[in-house]
């Protein structure tokens, strides 16, 4: 699970507070979103409905350009959360993060089942080790 970086005065914001309640929900679920799906900032058309809790959202995007919050792009029909990238990591980042993640698990899997196997391997000889060893008794000499 990604974390969006958020600030903590973001209730502070003037272009938030200017653009209303309705479309600061929707900026902070569209950054959440852009996070979940590691889109860089990229939030399509179809999808705005689902963020939005409100009907109007096409007015709430439209205080949102205007603030300069988010970019319409070019031709692919969706918006771009402006400076996402700046303070939240990109899809990249997160892929080499992943795998940075992943191999350390698999390092820490293998280092484990060796431990496991060792502990293994000592145990099932043990009844071995014994019947070989000669019993103290026998060797003590009265």
């Amino acid at each position: 699970m990604q974390w969006a970086k958020l600030s903590s005065q973001v209730w502070t914001d003037p272009k938030l507070r200017r653009v209303g309640a309705e479309a600061t929900c929707l900026y902070l679920f569209a950054v959440s979103y852009a996070t979940a799906v590691e889109s860089d900032g990229f939030i399509d058309e179809s999808v705005v409905n689902m963020l939005s809790i409100s009907r109007k959202w096409r007015f709430q995007i439209a205080k949102l350009v205007d603030e300069q919050l988010f970019e319409r792009a070019d031709s692919s029909g969706g918006w771009w959360i402006t400076n996402y990238l700046k303070y939240n990591p990109g899809h990249s980042e997160y892929a080499a993060h992943k795998a940075v993640l992943s191999n350390r698990g698999k390092l820490a899997a293998a280092a484990r089942w060796e431990r496991e196997d060792a502990s293994s391997t000592t145990s099932s000889n043990a009844p071995s080790n014994a019947k070989s060893m000669p019993r103290i008794e026998e060797n003590r000499k009265e």
